[in-house]
């Protein structure tokens, strides 16, 4: 555009550029993948992804490599290490936040990418791990790295972002047909910030016959997209070249609102019961979806824009969340993709979920509260409540361990449920209930499948496929569960697609340290007057808020209930004051003072749980005011 022209140069074959390098690395023979990207470094250094085949080798075994270029094209090298990727027919290129990654795509594991990293511009290459890692490598949501795919970075709206391409296909039945139902395939355009994935929508015609190419281009704040279609027997029929405003204006709505929702999750005040102490800032390292107060009676959505839940049998939405009051209630959540195309999975491995439950009538028989399903053996994962008030792991078919720790009615508990690889570990507020190491044997609900035939000899063996988490129930899991009353409820469901570890989930119960005064002689309240009036159940509840004492209230919900003193000495509605400061107005003395009042409030109210925490900024303003009155008695 702008009447810029473009010079095209005499074509030079890169074969006799890269002879000599491909006689020192023992390469027989180097191919350019078709349809990957390059990328530049840069304003002078090149790379593009190659694959191809060493001297020697008994059987065509393929792998890939890079090429680059220092000097704008002027020469080509090999990296020191020549082969980056074995088993590797296909390759693409892509630079995220600082690092290279190559995204590769062999004959022996159909389902997962293996991708590599380069920190030194593409020199050296190391497998890659991490979430970004499992993003790229997951062949659900990427489903291929050549040909009608492409996959491209961008910065937009000040965010670095993933755009690629996948080929999508709907069910139709056309007029004239006699019903009969037809695969009508259309390229679509997703997104992801490197942790979620969102369906942008269609790019191309949903009866554009077989894509055969797909390119996209932002420059100037404007999204370009150029493909070619076929028809139904692969031929090339035509070259597309569209502007995608629409689509653009669609990712930076759903970027503003991954921001936003960022921001509300990180002021999330997740207290485990009404007397407990908010922990401060949730963490959104690795968050891909976040069930909260949107949704009816039929359906929670997602916040993040993603695939939401299913809520079936006798369940009432509330604040936050749903009550799920009768038999065969169930809420059930996929996280792999639904079936109707690639691109839905952004979790799957490697799963940590944290949600807030409450038990509203204990049940007649150990019943099933959260759990997960992972395929493809089916295996379960899960946390269930007893008749003796019990909580209780199962994995699988074993039984897991039944823990003396107790619940109580109407009580809100923080639960964690860490699954990696088919194993995985259970926490009620920060403690751990069960765990499993090693994956147990799969249930005779979904056997496991049967093993493949033994490959050709000029064929790579296939890899096992990798257990992964497929959906996320509350309540039943299964047909047996149909008789099974459950009266739960459950609000601010988060998923992550990271694993934390043990340190990470006692830091989601951290509370204010306690303080070290010597409480002082005059008489203080009763351990039982001060439980009395923190319940607000309790008759003398009203009486003890009347006569000045601590009353605390439900805070409900995450994010949902009065604001409330944080772990770092932050209100979740109002001024921060950092822990230990001393409060405006306050002198060394009066905040000492305070200090050692604040201290003996958690001692009486039962060794530092936090029941009266909440209400310690009240307890200071009666101090205050005693303390004033014996001033101005002086």
């Amino acid at each position: 555009g702008g009447g810029k022209q473009v010079s095209w140069a005499t074509p030079v074959s890169l074969k006799t550029k890269l002879a000599t390098e491909m006689q020192r690395h023992s390469w027989k023979e180097l191919y350019a993948v078709g349809g990957a990207r390059g990328v530049a470094v840069g304003e002078k250094k090149i790379l593009f992804p190659l694959m191809g085949t060493s001297v020697g080798a008994e059987e065509r075994r393929f792998a890939c490599t890079v090429m680059y270029s220092e000097d704008n094209g002027g020469s080509w090298k090999l990296p020191a290490a020549p082969v980056a990727a074995e088993d590797c027919n296909a390759a693409t290129l892509l630079e995220w936040e600082g690092k290279l990654f190559m995204a590769t795509s062999g004959f022996s594991s159909p389902w997962r990418h293996r991708v590599f990293a380069s920190g030194d511009e593409g020199k050296t290459w190391n497998e890659a791990a991490g979430p970004f890692a499992r993003l790229l490598g997951d062949a659900y949501t990427l489903s291929m790295v050549r040909g009608a795919v492409d996959l491209m970075t961008a910065t937009i709206a000040d965010k670095h972002v993933l755009l690629y391409t996948q080929v999508s296909f709907s069910l139709t039945a056309p007029e004239g047909t006699s019903g009969i139902v037809t695969f009508r395939p259309a390229i679509h355009l997703w997104l992801s910030d490197g942790v979620r994935t969102h369906d942008v929508g269609p790019i191309s015609a949903d009866d554009a016959g077989a894509a055969l190419f797909s390119s996209l281009l932002y420059t100037n704040d404007e999204l370009l997209a150029l493909y070619a279609m076929g028809d139904a027997s692969g031929r090339p029929r035509s070259l597309v070249f569209a502007r995608l405003p629409e689509q653009l204006r669609r990712i930076k709505s759903v970027l503003q609102t991954w921001k936003e929702v960022d921001a509300r999750v990180a002021r999330l005040c997740g207290a485990a019961e009404p007397a407990a102490a908010c922990v401060g800032a949730m963490p959104t390292d690795g968050l891909v979806r976040f069930l909260s107060n949107n949704g009816n009676n039929t359906h929670w959505k997602d916040e993040y824009l993603g695939v939401g839940a299913t809520v079936s049998g006798e369940a009432k939405k509330v604040d936050n969340g749903f009550a799920l009051a009768g038999r065969g209630a169930q809420i059930a959540w996929p996280v792999a993709r639904d079936g109707h195309g690639p691109g839905h999975s952004s979790a799957g491995e490697e799963v940590t979920l944290v949600a807030t439950v409450t038990i509203n009538k204990a049940p007649r028989s150990a019943t099933p509260l959260l759990g997960v399903r992972t395929m493809p053996t089916g295996l379960y994962l899960g946390l269930w409540y007893d008749e003796h008030k019990r909580w209780k792991t199962k994995f699988g078919t074993e039984g897991g361990n039944t823990q003396t720790m107790t619940w109580k009615e109407g009580r809100a508990y923080r639960v964690v449920l860490t699954v990696r690889n088919g194993g995985g570990s259970a926490y009620v507020d920060g403690q751990l209930v069960g765990s499993l190491e090693e994956k147990p044997p799969s249930t005779d609900l979904f056997p496991p499948p049967p093993p493949p035939p033994p490959p050709p000899r000029d064929e790579y063996p296939l890899e096992k496929p990798p257990e992964r988490v497929s959906h996320i129930f509350v309540g039943k899991y299964s047909h047996r569960d149909e008789s099974t009353e459950v009266h739960v409820t459950v609000t601010s469901v988060l998923l992550y697609s990271r694993c934390f570890d043990a340190s990470e989930v006692a830091a989601l119960e951290r509370k204010e340290e306690e303080a070290s005064v010597t409480p002082p002689e005059p008489e203080q309240p009763s351990r039982t007057a001060t439980s009395a009036a923190s319940d607000p159940t309790n008759p003398a509840h009203d009486e003890a808020a009347a006569a000045g004492g601590v009353a605390e209230e439900p805070s409900g919900a995450a994010g949902t209930g009065p604001a409330t003193t944080s772990a770092a000495g932050s209100s979740a509605g109002g001024a921060s004051v950092p822990r230990g400061a001393p409060a405006p107005g306050l002198n060394n003395a009066s905040a000492a003072l305070a200090k050692g009042a604040a201290g003996t409030v958690q001692r009486e109210a039962g060794g530092g749980d936090g029941s009266a925490r909440g209400r310690v900024s009240a307890v200071l303003s009666l101090l205050l005011l005693g303390l004033w009155a014996c001033v101005s008695l002086l």
